[in-house]
């Protein structure tokens, strides 16, 4: 609201524009003499970096669950259509034999013991 009022003072015109408003709202920045109240609050700065890295970290994921998805269609296509990609026992399955190969080595018994 003093922003307001003092960007009021400043011009006679009735529209705005962004450039004009920034600078009207540094100048009220620089020439009141509460300064204190417009600084930046350590705490909140340090929540902004936290909150972006928080976002930066569930973008990843979410990237690395869909590379992990277009790897098991191309590796295991029928993999879904058995078990699900996201089910505990898939997890369990790909730790312990990583590749078709090992699968097929480890016979059907060894696949059945993992724990659903």
């Amino acid at each position: 609201m003093l922003i307001k009022k003092f960007a009021k003072s400043l011009s006679l015109r009735k529209t705005k524009t962004d450039k004009k408003d920034a600078h009207g709202i540094a100048l009220k920045l620089l020439s009141d003499p509460n300064r204190e109240q417009f600084q930046h609050n350590n705490r909140q700065v340090e929540l902004k970096i936290l909150t972006r890295h928080i976002h930066r970290l569930k973008k990843k994921q979410s990237d690395w669950k869909v590379q992990y998805t277009r790897c098991l269609d191309i590796i295991f296509p029928e993999l879904d259509k058995i078990v699900g990609k996201h089910s505990e026992y898939t997890y369990q399955l790909l730790t312990r034999y990583p590749n078709p190969q090992k699968r097929i080595e480890a016979g059907f018994d060894k696949l059945i013991e993992i724990k659903h």
